[in-house]
């Protein structure tokens, strides 16, 4: 889930982390596709029951 800024309160999957610095990429869903979006991982908060990417074929599983 997004905390902050204009996305906040958006389902997000987490894909990877980009830096030391904290940053990360997540997939939210956005005109009925995923799309790529880069922020502070201090914007998230993990959550249960949300799609998540499989790690094994890459699909968003929800």
């Amino acid at each position: 889930m997004i905390t902050e800024g204009p996305l906040a309160e958006w389902a997000a999957v987490f894909d990877r982390r980009l830096s030391a610095a904290g940053r990360v990429r997540v997939l939210i869903q956005l005109l009925q596709r995923w799309t790529s979006v880069e922020m502070d991982a201090k914007m998230l908060r993990k959550t249960a029951g949300l799609p998540r990417r499989d790690l094994v074929t890459g699909a968003i599983v929800t």
